[in-house]
């Protein structure tokens, strides 16, 4: 059923009545390829044998073109072979065959007398046919029609006006000149008809596909269709198939596939072949074709690339001089050769240059194209390089980088451009970014990197721990005597600042580096320098002044994510701790969407600090793993100890021994060690081993931790608090005087900006001193901890205060202590500190559960030998250790007697026998032995990298 085609059917039959009745015509239907006339003349062909008539077709071919007569043998082939007249027409052409090629046929000429002899012979068989029944002559595509063909059907034409014959042509109007001469000759004819078949509207598009689609379409769908098509039957059609055969696919949207690309394909290469040139030219150029770069690439006449504009527009693949929709452009593209399309690309960046089009558009035509020999090519696709980068596409930026390497071969430029690839891998792909390396310290040992180059390179093989490699190229910068431009110098200051605060293993490479002018002073320089302040306690208070001024500065060109993280982390280790949170959360929010994956690793890992040290080990845990989500574990490089000692350290606190246990055993590497990051794992492996009642093993690592930060000179006790971690281990170990000291020491060093490291130790101080010497401290350690923020060591605080009290008979104000202590532990997510309240804040424990407290006892410091061993617990009766088995698992006196059916006097028994052997005080101790039993092994040193960490 033909849609939108009733008048012109009718018009058909009207010609077709009158060639019955003696009237005989020619039609010409007219339309672009896929417009559908081939299937208005096959209904119409229907039609006319219906009514009686005889209908022979043929269909011209661009392969046939030269073959003279080929469209009448078509005919001739077409006839019913019971018609007499049909075998004479037969015979007539076979004899005409052998000397058809002595005659001579132009498109636009004259006939010559042969060819008249030959044409009226076969008028006159036509005749003879039609005589008893009307005769239908229908050709399609006449546009590839021969020479010889077309004149002998002009030559009827131009006699049908008394026959029952009726000529119908179909022209897809691609060969102008026939065409034309087809319309010159049409219009001297009696009984012409011109027909033109228009593409769908809007309503006939909606019948197609509401056809093949079995159901109504959508509104929005034929809307889409239709501005996709341009009506074009055949297009339409190749939608509707697409969209049938879809599954799951909205049902308002298109479905371009494999129909609707094969149509464009088929569509396409029935043009001619300078509009199959144009159609190139614009699928490849896309926006930026214009009709001036179409007669410079193709050297036409600008009125052919107008008549070409026209076809394709007419055949619903253009609008003007853009392809309709960026989907019939890459359907065009596919219908040519991978070679050919190379080569239309190469061709294109060539135009676009010439006329100064976007680099970056020509760079894409470069990439696609592969590679093409202009000198121009490196300059463009580096200035693509960088737009892309502006644009936040660093994949895109990296193609064209890599193209641009190749292009300027083996030489400086070549190996700055790697350079800046790595730089850019760094940031969102940092395992291949490894892989330049090499290739990167050659070029610098042969002297064809710049210097801010090799800083670059200095800061990768840094963070890869290719030190020798790194210092080697440091020591050359500095030589004495060397000089360098003001950003340079800047860099290096940066660099010899991050020696200082973080890579103290190349601090013997930088000799000399000249003074920096104040006026190129970078902001990671000065960021840098007011890290190192903090670190150093040169005028902490100013440097974090100085690092908050930086964070509020509008960004400048040199203002780096360096320099920002710099920033956070000075303020962090300053003690500003709330305005870190603030500034932290900021950039990462600001980052979520497009910055590079390592930015926000490096910003998730000190977010994760700032959380730990405000006691929020749920957010810790979060913001660390975030961070090893972005950055995996192996591309780290020897930054890992950071994000990962932070995960340990809130596993460990959280109670979670097992994740800590799997965490501390994956491998470090030892290069890592010799950083501030490695300081920072050691903190957590020291309170790991705490947690395990590990105390020689966290001590000998906090002890060769201290050794390390001092020969450093970075013994700060907010970046690592050594004494007294090693003062904790002391406790476990039962000897308080060196635990004391130690805290002592390091209450003396705190600055005035470090409360919570003040806290701590006092805290610890307290743990070695009478019951009756403590409160004091432990008030003082609380009012620091609230001013700074730290809840889970207030916790930790109140609930050595809350004991204190109890043994100084404040039994409300310690029962208020214990219950504050709790809740606050609670929130911050630190189970085994709950464990360890919940059995005292409970009423009806509270008088039978009063701890023993002398100096040494903390409950968050057990002495050593509150720590079962199996042949301990192998010394208890089974009654006694179906007892402790209760007691460890939190149940009270009463529930114990309820589940055993034994007295509550019985379990007192039991219990305090089961002390005695055990040599725990109270019963907070005995879920120790029970944790660390039901590990699959005792967990020491694990691996090379976490047993040898210092």
């Amino acid at each position: 059923m033909l849609i939108e085609r009733d008048t012109e059917s009718e018009e058909l039959a009207d010609a077709l009545s009158a060639a019955a009745d003696g009237t005989g015509g020619m039609v010409l239907v007219t339309g672009p390829v896929g417009s559908g006339k081939t299937e208005f003349l096959s209904a119409f062909a229907g039609h006319a044998v219906r009514a009686g008539a005889v209908a022979v077709r043929a269909t011209g071919s661009a392969a046939e073109r030269n073959v003279p007569l080929a469209v009448i043998h078509q005919l001739t082939s077409d006839i019913p072979s019971d018609k007499a007249a049909a075998i004479g027409l037969r015979r007539l052409l076979s004899t005409a065959r052998d000397g058809v090629h002595d005659l001579t046929f132009s498109r636009t000429g004259a006939i010559t007398p042969p060819a008249a002899n030959l044409f009226i012979d076969v008028w006159e068989h036509i005749l003879r046919l039609a005589d008893q029944t009307p005769l239908v002559i229908q050709v399609d595509d006449v546009q590839h029609i021969d020479d010889a063909s077309l004149h002998c059907l002009l030559f009827c034409a131009r006699r049908l006006s008394s026959a029952r014959v009726l000529l119908v042509l179909a022209d897809s109007g691609q060969s102008r000149q026939l065409s034309t001469m087809l319309q010159a000759e049409a219009a001297h004819l009696p009984n012409y008809r011109s027909l033109r078949l228009a593409p769908l509207t809007p309503r006939g598009t909606a019948r197609v596909l509401s056809r093949h689609l079995g159901v109504p379409a959508p509104p929005r769908l034929v809307a889409a269709c239709h501005a996709l098509t341009g009506g074009n039957v055949s297009l339409v059609r190749a939608i509707a198939a697409d969209c049938a055969n879809a599954r799951g696919r909205p049902a308002d949207e298109p479905v371009i596939g494999a129909a609707f690309r094969s149509t464009v394909h088929a569509n396409v290469r029935r043009c001619g072949d300078a509009t199959v040139q144009v159609a190139a030219l614009l699928a490849v150029l896309g926006g930026l074709a214009t009709r001036r770069l179409l007669t410079k690439a193709l050297a036409a006449d600008p009125m052919a690339i107008a008549q070409d504009l026209d076809t394709l527009e007419a055949m619903g693949l253009t609008e003007g001089e853009r392809i309709r929709r960026p989907a019939v452009g890459a359907a065009v593209l596919e219908s040519f050769s991978a070679e050919t399309r190379a080569g239309l690309h190469r061709q294109a960046a060539v135009l676009l240059h010439d006329v100064g089009g976007p680099a970056t558009v020509i760079a894409d035509h470069l990439l696609a194209a592969g590679s093409i020999d202009a000198s121009w090519a490196g300059g463009i696709l580096e200035e693509a390089a960088d737009a892309a980068l502006d644009a936040g596409d660093h994949h895109r930026a990296i193609e064209f980088l890599r193209l641009a390497a190749q292009r300027h071969g083996a030489g400086g430029r070549q190996y700055e451009i790697i350079a800046k690839v790595m730089l850019i891998e760094r940031q969102h792909d940092p395992r291949s970014a490894i892989r330049h390396l090499p290739t990167l310290v050659d070029a610098h040992r042969l002297g064809r990197l710049g210097d801010r180059t090799a800083l670059e390179l200095v800061d990768a093989l840094t963070w890869d721990g290719q030190y020798a490699s790194a210092s080697k190229i440091l020591r050359q910068m500095t030589a004495p005597g060397t000089r360098h431009d003001p950003e340079t110098v800047s860099w290096l200051h940066v660099t010899r600042y991050r020696a200082r605060h973080t890579f103290p293993v190349l601090r013997q490479s930088l000799r000399e580096v000249q003074e920096t002018d104040v006026r190129h002073v970078s902001t990671a320089e000065r960021a840098a320098a007011a890290l190192t302040r903090v670190l150093a306690r040169d005028n902490e208070a100013e440097a974090a002044d100085q690092a908050e001024l930086i964070l509020t500065m509008p960004p400048v060109a040199d203002y780096t994510t360096s320099a920002i993280k710099m920033a956070v982390v000075a303020l962090v280790y300053a003690g500003r701790i709330k305005k870190a949170r603030q500034w932290c959360d900021r950039y990462l929010r600001e980052w979520a969407a497009s910055a590079p994956a390592a930015w926000r690793g490096a910003l998730s890992a000190i977010r994760a600090d700032i959380a730990l040290r405000e006691g929020d080990l749920g957010a810790a845990s979060k913001h660390a793993r975030k961070a090893l989500d972005l950055v995996d574990f192996d591309t780290w490089g020897v930054g890992l100890p950071d994000p990962l000692g932070k995960l340990i350290l809130a596993a460990t606190w959280s109670g979670d021994l097992q994740t800590a246990t799997h965490l501390i055993s994956r491998p470090v590497r030892q290069e890592a060690f010799q950083t501030r990051f490695g300081l920072v794992y050691v903190h957590a492996q020291v309170h790991y081993n705490l947690a395990l009642r590990q105390p020689e093993v966290a001590l000998r690592k906090a002890l060769a931790c201290g050794r390390l930060m001092q020969d450093w000179d970075l013994d700060h006790s907010s970046l690592v608090p050594w004494r007294t971690d090693a003062a904790e281990a002391y406790l476990q170990l039962g000897e308080l005087d060196r635990a004391k000291e130690l805290a002592q020491e390091q209450l003396r060093r705190a600055g005035a900006t470090d409360a919570r490291s003040r806290a701590i130790a006092l805290r610890v101080v307290a743990s070695t001193i009478e019951p009756s010497s403590r409160l004091p401290l432990l008030t003082r350690a609380a009012d620091l901890l609230r001013a700074c923020g730290d809840r889970l060591e207030l916790a930790r605080v109140l609930a050595d205060r809350g004991i204190a009290r109890w043994a100084l008979h404040e039994a409300d104000r310690g029962t208020a202590d214990l219950a504050d202590a709790r809740r606050l532990a609670l929130e911050c997510g630190a189970m085994p500190l709950v464990s360890a309240l919940d059995p005292l804040v409970e009423k009806e424990n509270a008088v039978e559960e009063t701890p023993v407290v002398s100096p040494g006892v903390s409950l968050l410091a057990p002495r050593r030998d509150a720590r079962a061993s199996r042949k301990n617990l192998e010394s208890l009766t089974k009654a006694e250790l179906r007892v402790v088995e209760l007691a460890a698992a939190r149940h009270s006196n009463r529930e114990i007697s309820r589940k055993l059916r034994i007295t509550v006097s019985t379990v007192e028994q039991h219990l305090t026998n089961a002390f005695r052997k055990l040599g725990v005080r109270r019963r907070t101790d005995l879920w120790t032995f029970f944790h660390v039993d039901a590990l699959r092994k005792p967990p020491g040193d694990h691996g090379s990298a976490s047993g040898n960490a210092v």
